[in-house]
């Protein structure tokens, strides 16, 4: 997805069509959102009450810190 995205940046920057630019970005966003957000399956017990699944991105994007209540507010914005 991201290297659809990234082939609609460069021709529409290539052939002057904004428009093209800027629905690739949107798109790259989107499938960055996603992907901040993909969790690992995982077995029924392994997470202690409360505890939500780590993304398996999380080391790409954020520092082990994070609040990932942030990274949900993230993908909200983005999608609407």
């Amino acid at each position: 997805m991201l290297a659809i995205a990234g082939k609609e940046v460069f021709e529409g920057m290539k052939y002057k069509k904004p428009e093209l630019s800027v629905k690739g970005l949107v798109e790259a966003t989107e499938a960055m959102a996603k992907m901040v957000l993909e969790t690992a399956p995982h077995k029924e017990g392994e997470l202690r009450d409360g505890e939500r699944p780590k993304p398996l991105c999380s080391k790409l994007f954020f520092s082990e810190k994070h609040n990932w209540k942030s990274a949900a507010i993230f993908e909200k914005e983005v999608f609407n």
